[in-house]
């Protein structure tokens, strides 16, 4: 899904790969682990009670199974940035948590609840909606962790050492800037 940029709006990737955000990327992973949990207890459940002639045993373990793959399903489609998963996760998710605590109203529940809550806040961030269209991000700088907008290196008028054009002020000798932002020579 190739979208035009326009002003202030992302640009589409040329190369098709967009950088996943670290709030998706936690979520999965948070997601995983609680599902794995879920799937050993599940486990635990059905060695614990297993009989043979037991259709009622054999039922809630299957349904337990079917339950446990389409959440996988789910956080595997926010993992693959597909936006089918993410409405479903903001859907089921909330609705099971808010379950849990109407059915056994435990501590883990409670606990779970608003984890859950923020996970469906976050993924509607615009970093994270970005992600889910397609859309290449800004780069960021490693150094600040902001965004990098159109700047060039240029030298500094006071100490002639390689600064970004965009800076208010010369982080090595700290001359103001501001004043002669159209006066940068371009390396």
């Amino acid at each position: 899904m190739a979208q035009q940029s326009t002003g202030d709006q992302l640009s589409s990737s040329p190369s098709g790969y967009v950088t996943r955000p670290g709030v998706v990327t936690f979520i999965c992973i948070t997601s995983f682990i609680s599902i794995t949990l879920q799937a050993l207890g599940l486990a635990a459940y059905a060695i614990g009670q297993y009989q043979t002639a037991n259709e009622e045993y054999f039922i809630t373990v299957v349904i337990m199974g079917v339950v446990l793959g389409i959440f996988a399903a789910i956080v595997l489609g926010l993992w693959r940035a597909k936006n089918w998963a993410r409405i479903a996760y903001v859907i089921v998710f909330p609705l099971l948590a808010m379950l849990e605590v109407l059915v056994d109203p435990g501590v883990v529940g409670l606990v779970r609840l608003p984890f859950v809550v923020l996970f469906c806040v976050l993924l509607f961030r615009p970093k994270a909606s970005a992600y889910f269209r397609g859309e290449a991000l800004p780069p960021i700088d490693p150094g600040s962790g902001l965004e990098v907008g159109e700047r060039t290196i240029v030298r500094c008028p006071s100490c002639s050492k390689e600064i970004y054009s965009d800076l208010p002020r010369c982080h090595h000798c700290g001359a103001d800037l501001t004043h002669e932002s159209s006066q940068h020579p371009a390396m």
